[in-house]
């Protein structure tokens, strides 16, 4: 048996001292957590059946390996002081069920991706979420012809098995850098392989376009260019361009959030996406969580508590009958924690988000620095999509767990390298 985080080369798989299976259980954890944070074929209820079985496993995680975790939740302190300060808003919520609620749900999806990420190898994590989003994408292909459920929304929009076209739309976008990350890094394998990477982007394409998500067009194609940017600078060999690269990851990111904001940029930048400047009532929705959060500046609402506190009802009838029974959310990661939390929580988030970027961008001189290129993308897109959508705070999400399973499993492949070159 392996101990603590040494690598077990027969999967790769970073194996805590426990009286589980080595290896097996970690593996099967990993993928129905993938999967149920994909939130695909949320209809059939599997999803809900899979939190319940992940619950009681992260619990016996928790349990059986808390002397493991312990030092490595110490490691990465600043990722859990947003789920902290979640917790600590009970103290003056509007709703205490509700923000209980969440912050229980957020903190099991935390303690589920510090679980994934301690115990699997970059690489290994990335091969889990790749072969996950082909599973959904090829479902979604099927039910073009409404094998499992109506593929389209009321726009008539492509939704594929997911909720909505804004997930179908990101979760390809995901599978594109993934697919990039795999055709263009140093060792792809024989052309065959190349190949089939080169099929599966160029599905996931097809289903982002039938979606028409313009959020998920945009942002995939500005960093899906730079990935492939700097994957071709790191493989001619040209350092200096590699790190500009990286730059321009972070960069394009930064570009894009100032076109979204109000700037003379704006009118260009929509009629290029042949939306209208409101994003689909977006900004409508801004004004209203920015006029919500000034009449309780300091500490917010409590999390999770605007959308269903009884005081906001008629608020948000009049929203859902305008944009959607199912909208949820202010669509801005800014304007949602802010009436949640507060600036507080809001600092506690991007202490936490930043760590994230602080991760990568250590990685790029390690011993993988093409892994910390598309963790610098995946997390550039996520934020720029956290800031026209539901992402980065959302319980039970894929969109949540997978940077802080990246930043944990990259620390744990950093803290690997340096015990090593100690001996």
């Amino acid at each position: 048996m392996a101990t603590y985080l040494d690598i077990n080369p027969s999967d790769d798989v970073l194996n805590p001292r426990t009286t589980l299976p080595v290896g097996r259980v970690d593996v099967a954890f990993r993928y129905m957590a993938v999967f149920a944070g994909m939130a695909a074929f949320g209809s059939t209820g599997v999803p809900s059946l899979l939190w319940a079985l992940i619950y009681l496993m992260t619990l016996m995680f928790v349990a059986l390996r808390f002397s493991v975790m312990l030092p490595v939740i110490t490691r990465n302190t600043p990722l859990i002081l947003f789920p902290i300060m979640c917790w600590v808003s009970v103290l003056w919520s509007v709703d205490r069920g509700s923000t209980i609620t969440y912050s229980v749900m957020l903190t099991v999806t935390y303690l589920a991706a510090l679980q994934i990420g301690m115990t699997t190898s970059p690489r290994k994590v990335l091969r889990t979420v790749s072969l996950v989003l082909i599973f959904g994408m090829l479902c979604s292909a099927v039910n073009y012809f409404e094998i499992f459920s109506n593929p389209w929304d009321h726009r008539g929009n492509f939704q594929g098995v997911y909720a909505s076209k804004n997930t179908i739309g990101h979760v390809m976008v995901l599978l594109i850098l993934i697919s990039l990350y795999e055709i263009f890094r140093l060792r792809s394998g024989r052309f065959g392989t190349r190949l089939l990477w080169i099929l599966v982007a160029a599905v996931a394409g097809v289903q982002v376009l039938l979606a028409d998500s313009a959020a998920s067009l945009a942002t995939g194609f500005l960093f899906g260019s730079m990935l492939v940017i700097s994957l071709f600078a790191l493989r001619i060999g040209f350092r200096p361009l590699f790190v500009a690269g990286a730059t321009l990851l972070l960069a394009s990111g930064f570009l894009l959030a100032l076109a979204i904001i109000q700037t003379p940029l704006n009118e260009l930048f929509f009629d290029l996406l042949q939306r209208d400047a409101t994003m689909t009532g977006r900004t409508v929705i801004w004004d209203v969580g920015w006029t919500t959060y000034a009449e309780r500046p300091l500490l917010g609402y409590g999390a999770n508590t605007f959308w269903g506190w009884g005081r906001t009802a008629n608020i948000v009838a009049i929203l859902q009958a305008q944009y959607g029974e199912g909208m949820h959310g202010f669509h801005n990661l800014i304007i949602e924690i802010l009436v949640m939390v507060g600036p507080i929580g809001l600092a506690a988030f991007a202490i936490g988000f930043l760590f994230m970027f602080y991760r990568a961008i250590s990685a790029l001189s390690g011993l993988d620095p093409e892994i910390a290129l598309l963790t610098l993308a995946i997390l550039g897109f996520l934020l720029v999509i956290a800031m026209i959508d539901i992402a980065l705070y959302k319980e039970h999400s894929l969109m949540t767990m997978l940077p802080i399973i990246l930043c944990v499993s990259l620390g744990e492949m950093r803290e690997r390298e340096s015990r090593s070159r100690s001996l």
